[in-house]
Order: structure tokens, then C-alpha cells, then sequence
């Protein structure tokens, strides 16, 4: 017979986007990126240790990290070739293999 096991940990982890931290950067931009990230992935986290899904602490991880305007998610994203902002964003329940996607601000 087994040992029994204890209830693991939640674990979230975020990407702040393409590009990278690049010596070009400021120190001041470089801990904006790095908090964003952090926020992000805190309020995912958050949402698992309230017994919350993890397609929900997704969802409230990416709202963060659109919402920044630092990362290359949401109104942060590169400019296209004519200046505009392009976001596009899907997510997946791993469970159920169901998808959306979206091309709006926050609403994935």
C-alpha cells in the first residue's frame, strides 16, 4: 500500500510576450516588464488557491498582463507596419479541448 500523498502546491506560470530585455532598455522599463509578469502570475495564483479552475486563473492572468501596457499582450503589443496595434489571443480547456479565440482587448 501506498503512502498517501499530500495536496500539491497550484503552480502558474506567465510569459510577458516576445522580445526581449535587452541592454537597450532602461532600468525603469526593465522593472516595469519584470512587475507586470509578477502581477500577473499572483493573480492567477490567486485564483487557484481560492479553489478556482486553472483555465479561470488564466483568464485573470492574461486581463493582467493585457491590462499593463508594458507587455506584448493586449494595447501593450508591437506596432504593425502602419503604426496600429494588432492583438489576437486563444486559450484552451485542456479538459474539454474546447477553444476561443479573440482579436479584442480583455476578452479572452
Amino acid at each position: 500500500m501506498s503512502e498517501p500523498t499530500s495536496p500539491s502546491k497550484p503552480c502558474i506560470i506567465v510569459h510577458g510576450g516576445a522580445g526581449s530585455i535587452s541592454s537597450s532598455r532602461s532600468d525603469l522599463e526593465v522593472l516595469c516588464v519584470l512587475k507586470a509578469v509578477k502581477e500577473a502570475a499572483q493573480i492567477g495564483y490567486q485564483v487557484l488557491l481560492a479553489g478556482g479552475s486553472s483555465l479561470d486563473a488564466v483568464e485573470e492572468a492574461t486581463r493582467s498582463m493585457e491590462s499593463s501596457g508594458v507587455l506584448n499582450a493586449g494595447c501593450g503589443s508591437y506596432l504593425t507596419e502602419d503604426g496600429t496595434v494588432e492583438c489576437g489571443a486563444m486559450i484552451m480547456d485542456g479538459s474539454t479541448l474546447s477553444t476561443g479565440k479573440s482579436t479584442l482587448n480583455n476578452a479572452i
